[in-house]
């Protein structure tokens, strides 16, 4: 933890507690199968994964998100790019969760009955 002293009063800072997260403010390039190519003025390419109902953007559009960094990614067109990769994320549903975890459980015990 790190202590700063600004006009005299002690402040603790502390990291933060999801350092691989960001907050972003992009313009839509590309809306591919998988994800979407975002760009910013003056900035490089990034592309992102997750993002809800990205199908139904369209290029130019304007989008603000938080998401984690997740590498980086190869785009093939008539020269080869590697930009880096965004994922959203997805919503935490703790009952298809529980269903996905049955449906695997059947699938790798299924002698065991």
């Amino acid at each position: 933890m790190q202590i700063n002293i600004l006009l005299g009063i002690q402040t603790h800072v502390r990291p933060r507690p999801l350092p691989f997260w960001s907050t972003q403010n992009k313009t839509v390039e590309h809306v591919l199968e998988n994800g979407l190519v975002l760009s910013r003025e003056n900035e490089r390419f990034t592309f992102l994964t997750n993002y809800p109902n990205f199908k139904t953007l369209k290029d130019g559009d304007k989008i603000s998100f938080i998401a984690i960094t997740n590498g980086t990614i190869k785009l093939l067109g008539t020269t080869e790019h590697t930009i880096e990769s965004f994922d959203y994320g997805i919503p935490y549903n703790p009952i298809e969760l529980q269903r996905t975890l049955q449906i695997e459980s059947k699938k790798t015990n299924s002698a065991s009955r």
